[in-house]
């Protein structure tokens, strides 16, 4: 038995089409999920440099409360804490967005402005010992430096939101995705247009076949060149076509030959029913002509008795004539 090349094919076909599927759903989450970080990313963006903002703040107040009491070891302790925070933001930045030189640089900028000029400049104020001419010292001074660090925060926020905005509008990967997944679509139709075509054309000439042989069309005959199981019942269905109408003309010619015995015979039972009307009619004069004979026979019969009474008259006058010839004969000799 030949191997079942549909179902291999079919089961062929499922395969790719099971495969198609996963990719394309494994493509569709990648996409999500790309489009789901670049959101958080950009979120994490805006979020750290607001964070860059709120340390720095932090170290200003806690700079201002030291101006008053030089020796607050919470203020001390919030001004460091503050700066160490910034210091782990910064870093978070760097290390999360390689790949934006501007948000690099301008990261760079503020920990340079916190090492080098805010902590000098604090360790001045705070080194003189009269708190009115730190004050005042402090109120010549800072404004220039609040300046610097305004700026360098507008430049921070301004990179942050160019990468944000960047993140968000990178449409390269959802682009590839969608490319990804409209080829998948196409295929996957392709490949079920394909496998339908095999199987229900085909399909549809059997049943057009076996349709003309219901009506007894036997003269055409299926041209299948697949060389899997319609291909085998295609030529099966030849063969049966071929047997089929060498069976009708037998049944044909034995329906002409049976017809032309049966004119035959109906011919010869009509030659039978006049030799049969014959013989009834021959029988019938023959019964006449028993009956007239059997009246002719009763007549001979009382004749026949007619003349026996008389012969036997005749035979009692002979013998009454002969005793008297005997008595004259006796009385002449006496």
């Amino acid at each position: 038995m030949k191997k079942m090349i549909i179902w291999r094919r079919l089961n062929t076909s499922l395969a790719i089409l099971i495969f198609l599927l996963v990719t394309g759903a494994c493509l569709a989450w990648w996409v999500e999920y790309n489009r789901s970080n670049s959101l958080r990313r950009s979120d994490l963006l805006t979020s750290e440099a607001g964070k860059v903002k709120l340390h720095l703040t932090q170290m200003s107040d806690s700079f201002k409360s030291l101006l008053l009491d030089p020796k607050n070891e919470v203020e001390w302790k919030r001004g460091t804490d503050a700066e160490n925070d910034l210091g782990v933001v910064l870093e978070n930045i760097q290390r999360n967005f390689k790949n934006y030189s501007g948000l690099l640089q301008a990261t760079r900028n503020i920990r340079d402005f916190v090492s080098k000029t805010w902590t000098t400049y604090q360790a001045k104020i705070v080194e003189e010992v009269d708190p009115v001419a730190a004050a005042s010292q402090y109120a010549k001074t800072y404004p220039a430096l609040r300046l610097e660090r305004e700026k360098l925060l507008a430049d921070l926020n301004k990179q942050a939101q160019t990468a944000a905005r960047i993140e968000l509008d990178d449409t390269t990967v959802s682009i590839g995705g969608l490319i990804a997944l409209g080829l998948i679509l196409v295929t996957s139709i392709c490949i079920g247009a394909y496998q339908s075509s095999a199987v229900t054309k085909p399909l549809s000439q059997l049943v057009e076949a076996l349709e003309r042989m219901r009506r007894g069309d036997f003269t055409k005959r299926l041209t299948i060149e697949q060389q899997d199981e319609f291909g085998i019942i295609a030529d099966g269905l030849n063969r049966l076509a071929d047997d089929l109408s060498v069976l009708v003309g037998q049944v044909q010619r034995s329906g002409i030959q049976v017809n032309t015995t049966a004119t035959q015979i109906a011919a010869t039972a009509r030659q039978q029913q006049s030799t049969a009307s014959e013989i009834a009619a021959t029988t019938a004069e023959i019964g006449a002509t028993s009956k007239q004979i059997s009246a002719t026979s009763r007549e001979l019969v009382k004749t026949m008795s007619e003349v026996n009474a008389v012969s036997e008259e005749t035979a009692d006058v002979a013998g009454s004539g002969q005793a008297a010839i005997a008595s004259m004969e006796t009385t002449m000799r006496h």
